[in-house]
C-alpha cells in the first residue's frame, strides 16, 4: 500500500516552532547546569592539567539526567489528568531539552579516551561501568518514584471524589 503523494513529497515531518522553542530553552538550561558542574574535581588526576579517570561533574550531570528523565517520562505516561498538550510541552522542554542538555555521552567518551591515552585503563573502565550502572539504577529509582507519585495523585483524586459525593449526598 503506497502513501498519499502529499506525505511522500514532504522532506521532513512538521516541526512546531513552539516545540522547537521549548526544547531549545530547556537545552539551554540543561547545558548551563552541566557547565556549572564542570569545575568539580577530576578524581585520579595528578594535577589540574593532567587527565584523570573520574570526572565528577560529568558523572553527576549524567546521573541527574538519568533519574529526572526516567521519572518525568514515567510520571507523564501515568498522568491522564494532565492535558495532552501540556504533557507534550513538559516532556519536550524538561525531558528532551533540560535532561538532553544536561546529559552528555560525548564528554564521557572524550574523558574516557583521554584517560586511556594517559594510561589509566582501570580508571577509564571503572568510570564507564559506574556511569552506566549508576544511570540504570537511578533511572529505575526515578520510575519507582514517578509511579508512587502517580498512584498517590490518583488516591488523592479518589478521596476528593468520595468526599465531594458525600457532601452532595448530605444536601
Amino acid at each position: 500500500m503506497s502513501q498519499p503523494a502529499q506525505e511522500q513529497d514532504a522532506p521532513y515531518p512538521f516541526i512546531s516552532p513552539i516545540i522547537a522553542g521549548v526544547v531549545f530553552l530547556g537545552g539551554c538550561v540543561g547545558t548551563g547546569v552541566r557547565y556549572a558542574l564542570s569545575p568539580l574535581p577530576v578524581l585520579g588526576a595528578s594535577s589540574q592539567t593532567t587527565p584523570g579517570s573520574f570526572h565528577l561533574g560529568t558523572f553527576i550531570a549524567n546521573m541527574i539526567a538519568c533519574f529526572c528523565y526516567a521519572a518525568l517520562v514515567s510520571y507523564l505516561a501515568q498522568a491522564p489528568w494532565i492535558p495532552a498538550r501540556r504533557r507534550e510541552l513538559v516532556s519536550r522542554s524538561c525531558g528532551m531539552g533540560i535532561c538532553g542538555g544536561l546529559s552528555t555521552l560525548s564528554a564521557l567518551a572524550l574523558e574516557v579516551f583521554l584517560s586511556l591515552r594517559a594510561g589509566s585503563v582501570f580508571g577509564a573502565l571503572l568510570y564507564i561501568v559506574l556511569t552506566f550502572a549508576g544511570g540504570f539504577v537511578l533511572a529505575l529509582l526515578g520510575v519507582r518514584l514517578a509511579t508512587w507519585m502517580a498512584e498517590h495523585h490518583r488516591d488523592l483524586d479518589d478521596v476528593h471524589a468520595r468526599s465531594h459525593a458525600a457532601d452532595e449526598g448530605s444536601r
